[in-house]
């Protein structure tokens, strides 16, 4: 009987431990600049739009909102997170890297110990369209 329990136990341990793993498997910083340069990516927080981002290959991003203003900024990427600086009176905005399941969308959580430290967004599209900003014509 103890040895059933046992077994039961540690085949729930094994299963449990590999849908943690599943759900926070790791993207490099490397693996998300070969995703992202050169594209523009949707984001959604919690199924509800959040914003989309433009990639260029200089390392500079412009961000949009989700009501359409934008600030331009830059990314870089530091040990295993990517890193972005949209200017003077903003802090750096560090982000972890996570696939939700093999070949799914990848999920970014930020980091750090500010208000919205925890936030995540699922990138949920990307296309090589420009973005379109509040008050602008197209910028890329």
């Amino acid at each position: 009987m103890i040895h059933h329990a046992l077994r039961a136990v540690a085949l729930a341990l094994l299963a449990l431990s590999a849908a943690a793993a599943q759900a926070d498997d790791r993207v490099s910083p490397q693996e998300f600049s070969d995703f992202a340069l050169g594209w523009t990516l949707y984001y959604e927080e919690d199924g509800e739009p959040a914003g989309a981002e433009h990639f260029r290959p200089d390392g500079r991003v412009r961000w949009r909102d989700g009501e359409g203003a934008c600030v331009d900024g830059v990314w870089r990427a530091y040990q295993d997170q990517v890193c972005f600086y949209y200017g003077p009176g903003t802090d750096v905005l560090c982000w972890s890297l996570h696939r939700l399941h093999p070949g799914g969308n990848i999920l970014v959580r930020l980091l750090g110990d500010g208000e919205d430290a925890g936030l995540e967004l699922e990138i949920v599209d990307r296309d090589r369209k420009p973005l379109i900003c509040k008050g602008e014509g197209a910028a890329s």
